[in-house]
């Protein structure tokens, strides 16, 4: 069973620049630039999508969120 306290809540005041900038944010690794994998798993009761991202070329760890549905 998965902690709750491991994922984060999306909220996207944090980024800033043009979509080009801010897109190159959200789907690509810090550490080496290369694209993110993403899971997603849907919680249809809570309206809610926890969004895994893990980069498969380096040691970045992964990434948690929680997304909501409105």
């Amino acid at each position: 069973m998965e902690n709750k306290l491991d994922y984060q809540l999306e909220y996207y005041e944090k980024y800033f620049g043009d979509i080009k900038q801010v897109k190159k944010t959200v789907e690509n690794c810090p550490n080496c630039g290369n694209p993110f994998f993403f899971t997603h798993n849907t919680d249809y009761k809570t309206l809610q999508v926890k969004e895994t991202a893990c980069c498969t070329n380096c040691s970045f760890g992964k990434r948690k969120l929680v997304h909501y549905v409105n």
